[in-house]
């Protein structure tokens, strides 16, 4: 399941976003979506996490942090995927605001505890 974090710095970035959550989470659907059956991802699985960002720091007009399970038809893909997203929130705001987009493809099912010595 993708699960975009997205800062915005201004309510009407969040209204057209809000506006265009189903083309968004389609189009981030499709860009993680991969050729073998576990990878199929429905558009209704994507979470779309909305915050404002303080005017105290440093993040574009929509900056966007992408996490996703590393299947093996998304390694590799992490450009494509950040290119995708970020043409789609491109399109839902008019391309009048800028983005940045990070790709994060982890392992989630992974847990590691150490023990001191």
């Amino acid at each position: 399941m993708p699960r975009c974090e997205i800062r915005y710095r201004d309510s009407k970035i969040r209204d057209l976003i809000r506006a265009h959550a189903d083309e968004i989470t389609e189009a981030i659907a499709a860009a993680t979506t991969t050729t073998d059956r576990t990878g199929t991802v429905d558009p209704s699985y994507v979470k779309l996490e909305l915050t404002h960002a303080p005017d105290d720091i440093n993040v574009r007009d929509i900056s966007i942090s992408l996490s996703a399970r590393a299947l093996p038809g998304r390694m590799g893909r992490e450009r494509e995927i950040a290119r995708a997203t970020r043409a789609a929130f491109v399109a839902a705001t008019g391309g009048h605001y800028s983005v940045g987009v990070w790709v994060v493809l982890s392992e989630h099912s992974t847990y590691r505890e150490y023990t001191p010595e």
